[in-house]
């Protein structure tokens, strides 16, 4: 039996097919009072099938939610798909399999009878069911030599250690780091730093992967000042690209250039956003001006999953920014003002990192103009069609959109034929060791 910090119980409005119950079940058919406080006091509940009992209702929803479906299956409940509650689906492609470990749901559902191990025990099955009436193989999981035989496999070979590491572990981390899932919820606390955030809703959706939207992101004045700000640094030739495949123009904002978009560099603003997408956020971030000239190629669709390096000494309220004068932000060579004579430093004042977080901010477009083009698309699946896009994000002036940089954060930016694009892209981080722990090392984008 693998040990875990978490403790977990099993409420149930009927007996399982198998008529098999564990010792933390509670059937809320006859117990109905120790299920709500059970449901009250949890930290995540999963919802099988997105279906969750009426008198249920209010003990869930306002608690982080995670629903499992199969392959294919649809959320059952309305609601829960219009609130874009976090779906984890069981699906083998959705975990990296080690030989014969089952992902994680019981052999007998789809997912597992792939194997040889599983096809034996299917056989098994169907032979000790064939002599029921009506009996139909794995629909009939009644007997008493199926029970009998499940309870053997489940003993033998079920490796619950390997499902915790390959997927429960993942899987419940991501949703427990993630705060309270709802239709529209007020994350915009007000900052003790003296950030105009307005109270606007913003708004968490799940498909194709977690994400967050929201409008009016800063109030007026705020707002003003970085839109004149921007169109003032792109017209004085502020603006490089040296972005290598990314057609756009780019400025780098540091302590140092920070002026109307020193927000983006303020330890609140930072620890806003990082409690929405990133919870274990470093206090490392890259903040970048983006310019798309009209008539911008596409981008490639990619997940940000990408190493980031920083200098250990130059933090400003807990908070560092990338700055090509120190360090390269790709490489973490020395930047330009560190190489005297020709020498550069060592790297011992240099801390690799990875994106944990990406958010984009709109600002400065002629939203007059309502012409297509310029949006942020986002992906199911790295192999979709660049013109298929799951979700278009367009680039409205003061509205965002936010997601943690994992492998399965797919999106790409989309050509603009009628009029330039800009944003503010800041990218929070985390870790190496803790990336490569939770997605594995493969999967770190390198540049």
């Amino acid at each position: 039996t693998a040990v875990t910090p978490h403790s977990a119980r099993f409420v149930h409005a009927r007996r399982l097919a198998l008529n098999i119950a564990g010792n933390a079940d509670i059937d809320a058919a006859t117990e109905g009072a120790a299920a709500r406080a059970v449901l009250r006091s949890a930290d995540l509940v999963i919802v099988d099938s997105g279906v969750i009992a009426d008198e249920h209702r209010d003990c869930i929803l306002a608690k982080r939610l995670a629903v499992l479906v199969q392959p294919g299956e649809p959320l059952q409940d309305q609601q829960l798909t219009d609130d874009g509650v976090s779906t984890i689906t069981l699906t083998a492609d959705r975990i990296a399999l080690e030989g014969d470990v089952p992902i994680p749901i019981p052999w007998w559902e789809l997912g597992y009878l792939t194997s040889e191990r599983g096809r034996s025990v299917v056989d098994a099955l169907n032979r000790s069911d064939e002599n029921r009436p009506g009996a139909s193989g794995l629909l009939s999981l009644q007997s008493a030599d199926s029970i009998a035989l499940c309870e053997t496999w489940l003993s033998e070979h079920w490796h619950f250690a390997d499902q915790w590491d390959h997927f429960w572990a993942p899987a419940i981390e991501s949703t427990v780091s993630a705060p309270a899932i709802t239709a529209t919820q007020n994350i915009s606390d007000p900052p003790p730093h003296k950030v105009a955030i307005t109270a606007n809703l913003w708004k968490v959706c799940a498909k194709p992967f977690r994400y967050v939207r929201g409008q009016a992101l800063f109030d007026g004045p705020t707002y003003e000042a970085m839109q004149l700000s921007f169109r003032t640094l792109l017209a004085s030739g502020a603006f490089a690209s040296t972005l290598p495949g990314y057609d756009a123009s780019a400025l780098a904002i540091t302590h140092e250039n920070a002026g109307a978009f020193s927000v983006f560099l303020s330890r609140s603003f930072h620890d806003t956003i990082a409690r929405v997408l990133a919870p274990d956020a470093t206090g490392d971030v890259n903040v970048t001006l983006h310019h798309h000239a009209v008539g911008s190629k596409n981008g490639s669709i990619h997940n940000d999953l990408n190493p980031g390096f920083f200098p250990t000494s130059s933090a400003v309220d807990g908070i560092t920014a990338s700055d090509p004068k120190f360090v390269n932000y790709r490489n973490g060579h020395p930047g330009t003002s560190c190489i005297v004579d020709g020498v550069a430093p060592d790297a011992t004042g240099v801390v690799g990192r990875i994106r944990a977080a990406a958010l984009i901010y709109f600002l400065a477009n002629d939203n007059a103009k309502n012409e297509p083009g310029g949006e942020t698309a986002l992906y199911r699946a790295a192999s979709d069609q660049l013109n298929r896009p799951s979700v278009l994000v367009p680039p409205r002036n003061n509205t965002f959109v936010g997601f943690e940089c994992t492998p399965f954060s797919f999106h790409s930016f989309l050509s603009n034929p009628y009029r330039a694009r800009n944003c503010v892209v800041m990218w929070l981080h985390r870790p190496h060791e803790t990336v490569a722990s939770r997605f594995g090392e493969v999967n770190i984008v390198n540049w």
